[in-house]
């Protein structure tokens, strides 16, 4: 996967947000405890990325994903009152007023084997996903 991460960092087609590894246990039944990550740019208390990842198996081996990507941008003076106070996000030393521009949501089930690289595809956000069997 490191080589797929550096021709990803090497284009100017794509922003990596996130890499990285756990070890994740296999849920078997319908309720799973996913793992939760928050990555890319921080906001206040609020991550450009936020959602889980989970692992189910009964017929077969599935991938959950659950995703938030948010775009944030800096609110002008002038617009400040267009914005409601609700929607405000304020950041940085300064307290930068932001707010959410683009929100999008990415919520998919993919099956899975065991060593193959997956590429989970939509219209904003893409993932690469590696599953290797730990060793007991």
């Amino acid at each position: 996967m490191t080589d797929s991460l550096q021709k990803l960092k090497q284009s100017n087609k794509y922003n990596v947000l996130f890499y990285s590894s756990w070890q994740q246990p296999i849920q078997t039944s319908p309720i799973s405890s996913p793992t939760l990550l928050k990555a890319g740019g921080q906001y206040g208390e609020h991550h450009e990325l936020i959602g889980s990842v989970g692992l189910v198996a009964d017929k077969e081996l599935r991938l959950t994903l659950d995703f938030w990507w948010r775009e944030f941008d800096p609110v002008q003076p002038h617009q400040r009152e267009q914005v409601n106070p609700h929607h405000l996000i304020k950041a940085g030393p300064e307290q930068t007023e932001y707010q959410i521009s683009r929100n999008f949501h990415l919520r998919q089930q993919q099956p899975l084997k065991p060593n193959q690289i997956y590429y989970v595809d939509s219209p904003v956000l893409g993932m690469l996903v590696l599953l290797t069997p730990s060793q007991p």
